[in-house]
């Protein structure tokens, strides 16, 4: 009885160090922990406040998204910008979107639409761009899986 309990309370500890924070969604995710950015862009209530202030600080700084799809056990990146759309009387913010990278020069001319993900605080993580890019451009190899090519130190969706 007493070892049942014991091996109960080791596995206890053991799944609580394997908590999904602690887990690499790819090889080398490690190498990229001083350039992520705490951004959960869930749409709901309590993290749109987080969203907002972040919105602020990152005003015109190109991050790069990487979700695991584990569908296709997959690995895909995409670029885009964080910004808020508001209403024009009160200034107030409606909704924290994403703009795709490739957009963004129209979305600031008002021509571009936004775009909403479904996104997912274990699987999905977001990077600030430039700092993604030295990172991949020093450890080419920890890209090789992915849905993408790297490309003088970026990720280019196929």
């Amino acid at each position: 009885m007493k070892r049942n309990f014991l091996a109960i309370v080791l596995i206890g500890l053991m799944a609580l160090s394997i908590s999904p924070e602690n887990i690499e969604l790819f090889d080398g995710e490690s190498k990229l922990e001083h350039c992520k950015q705490n951004i959960p862009l869930t749409y709901k209530k309590k993290d749109n406040i987080i969203v907002d202030q972040r919105v602020k600080e990152l005003k015109g700084q190109e991050l790069v998204l990487v979700q695991y799809e584990k569908a296709y056990d997959k690995i895909k990146v995409d670029r885009y910008y964080l910004v808020s759309t508001r209403t024009s009387r009160t200034d107030e913010t409606l909704m924290n979107v994403l703009v795709p990278a490739e957009n963004y020069a129209e979305f600031k001319r008002g021509k571009a639409k936004t775009v909403r993900i479904k996104f997912n605080e274990k699987t999905d993580r977001f990077y600030l761009g430039k700092c993604f890019d030295e990172v991949v451009a020093a450890n080419p190899d920890m890209v090789k899986d992915w849905d993408g090519r790297v490309r003088h130190g970026t990720i280019q969706n196929k």
